[in-house]
């Protein structure tokens, strides 16, 4: 399982962790609720158009048993692309937090990555970079 969670934690035989040139960066843009459901807003930007991005992220409910719901979005041809994963929200005061399972941008041959990029990659490829991924944490 080759992981690397928010843009830190290097894993497997990874190229020399070139620069991440086109200064590709994901984050939770915010948490909001929806009448009875938790809204996860979770976006990845780059500096120049990517052939590629692929953004899994999540949304969790940090009750017992913790509760996940994960959507993934591929956009072609942009700078940005985000993904909206959505969550029950009983009633009662819970935490809620978002973060990204896996994301990636391609640029011709070029990757960047963040997360349980295996989840995403296929065919072989290997990242050359790694992108910082940031979570967030919100009580509702």
């Amino acid at each position: 399982m080759a992981t690397i969670a928010a843009g830190s934690l290097l894993v497997g035989a990874l190229p020399a962790q070139a620069a991440n040139r086109d200064n590709c960066r994901g984050q939770v843009s915010g948490i909001s609720t929806s009448g009875s459901v938790v809204v996860a807003s979770y976006v990845v930007v780059c500096n120049r158009v990517q052939n590629r991005i692929i953004v899994s992220a999540d949304v969790n409910r940090h009750n017992n048993p913790m509760k996940t719901a994960r959507k993934t979005k591929v956009c072609n041809n942009a700078t940005r692309c985000s993904v909206h994963p959505r969550i029950s929200n009983p009633a009662g005061r819970q935490l809620f937090s978002g973060a990204v399972f896996a994301a990636i941008a391609a640029r011709g041959s070029y990757i960047a990555g963040c997360g349980y990029v295996e989840g995403v990659l296929d065919g072989g490829l290997a990242l050359d970079a790694i992108m910082t991924c940031r979570a967030s944490d919100e009580f509702h």
